[in-house]
């Protein structure tokens, strides 16, 4: 019988042509334990040579030795390690930016054609729930996307966590687990301990891959309206409100108060006034002439 979790990833991987050497972020904990696993039964399928890069945060005392431990582990592989010194405000998005960084370092030395990072289905049902909450775009994590001059790819999105733990339990392979992922000391993990299990008490257990499928849907709608949006400087006032909501929320990350009052603007099309970083007038849009300039150079 065929395994559907790998058979998942093997979809993923074709979805993104992906073959050769690829880096994966790596933390040993059930999510990326689970996509080196798959990874490495899918490279009986498609050709693939697996790295990994891992990073200490350096926030708990036991970190450095679990670092060697996977070294050890998965000495096969080659393993790149760095051990973060960070600390101070702001720590949890200095700590993915400092880590973006040495993957990013270790993808151009190795020339990867990827980098795979563990995100899945519960994963994608958070962020989308969260930018719901928060008034932003609904399209979750992407399947393929580039960051920072890498290209990255999540083939576990399809894969809920309860499956990925069901996988490594099933083949009895050992993964960390990090007890700060476990408490509510930060907005995620607070809506993965208490909002989401209340929300599936209520609606059923289905609501973490019904959040996933409208995150989905939103891209689809997304890249559709991305082929109607003119170019700055045409006439916008006559664009139905989906495509000129949907440029000003991407390219200008105007707040809904400001979107709200670019469209009154270009509809009315009275007087010439600023919102945001752009220039209304007579129905057309475009950047604020300092902005113009700086484009120009």
């Amino acid at each position: 019988m065929k395994d559907t979790r790998l058979q998942s990833t093997i979809a993923s991987l074709h979805r993104a042509k992906l073959s050769g050497k690829i880096l994966i972020g790596f933390s040993g904990g059930p999510d990326s334990t689970a996509l080196l696993h798959l990874l490495q039964d899918a490279s009986k399928h498609i050709p693939l040579e697996i790295h990994l890069a891992h990073v200490d945060h350096g926030l708990r005392e036991e970190s450095a030795k679990e670092a060697l431990l996977l070294k050890k582990r998965y000495a096969k592989l080659p393993f790149y390690k760095t051990k973060l010194e960070i600390n101070g405000k702001n720590l949890e998005d200095r700590c993915r930016e400092a880590r973006l960084a040495f993957f990013k370092e270790i993808y151009k030395k190795i020339g990867a054609n990827a980098l795979c990072l563990g995100h899945h289905l519960d994963d994608q049902a958070e962020t989308v729930l969260k930018r719901l909450f928060e008034g932003g775009r609904l399209r979750g994590l992407l399947e393929e996307t580039t960051l920072y001059g890498m290209r990255i790819v999540r083939p576990l999105l399809e894969l809920s966590k309860k499956s990925l733990i069901s996988y490594l339990d099933e083949k009895d392979i050992p993964y960390l687990q990090d007890p700060t992922n476990l408490g509510d000391h930060n907005l995620r993990a607070k809506m993965r301990a208490n909002l989401l299990p209340y929300l599936e008490e209520q609606f059923g257990k289905g609501i973490r891959k019904n959040l996933a499928n409208t995150g989905k849907w939103a891209k689809d709608i997304e890249d559709y309206l991305e082929t109607k949006t003119p170019k700055l400087g045409e006439d916008f006032s006559r664009l139905p409100k989906a495509v000129l909501r949907h440029f000003l929320k991407r390219e200008g990350n105007l707040s809904n108060a400001e979107i709200e009052t670019a469209m009154q603007l270009l509809h009315e099309k009275k007087g010439k006034k600023c919102v945001g970083p752009y220039e209304i007038h007579g129905g057309r849009l475009q950047l604020k002439e300092k902005l113009r300039r700086m484009v120009d150079r």
